[in-house]
């Protein structure tokens, strides 16, 4: 999201519990915050914790990547998640389809263009300039 708007919106990644510490005095009530429900029914359990606190704090706007059953409170939006079948650590290829449209999408409604989003040339779509060692 951080690419395709230019840097116009501003995305950090953090787990549920690094969330807890600094990086969540950076979300507010209209912060979007996109969470992606672990199939590990134990990590549900912090994930439900961190959903909770949010909620109680009025922070954020939940969309949740989530597996069938997983009934976390203060969710704003769900989405069913590809390959709840699979271990987290394989998820990642089919789960990404979900936040790289949001930010398509996102990139468009701003009126940029998502194939060229940096049009004065601060980044490109290939690395420029770095000598392999």
């Amino acid at each position: 999201m951080l690419e395709m708007s230019v840097g116009r919106i501003a995305a950090i990644s953090e787990t549920y519990l690094g969330l807890r510490h600094g990086p969540m005095s950076f979300l507010d009530r209209e912060t979007l915050v996109l969470c992606l429900v672990s199939t590990d029914h134990q990590r549900q359990l912090y994930e439900a914790d961190l959903l909770h606190e949010l909620r109680t704090k009025q922070l954020g706007r939940i969309i949740a990547l989530m597996p069938p059953g997983f009934s976390g409170e203060g969710i704003h939006t769900r989405v069913a998640a590809v390959a709840p079948e699979l271990p987290d650590h394989l998820r990642t290829p089919f789960e990404i389809v979900f936040p790289r449209l949001l930010a398509y999408h996102l990139s468009l409604a701003m009126g940029l263009n998502p194939d060229n989003p940096s049009p004065d040339g601060i980044i490109n779509r290939v690395v420029n300039g770095v000598t392999l060692y």
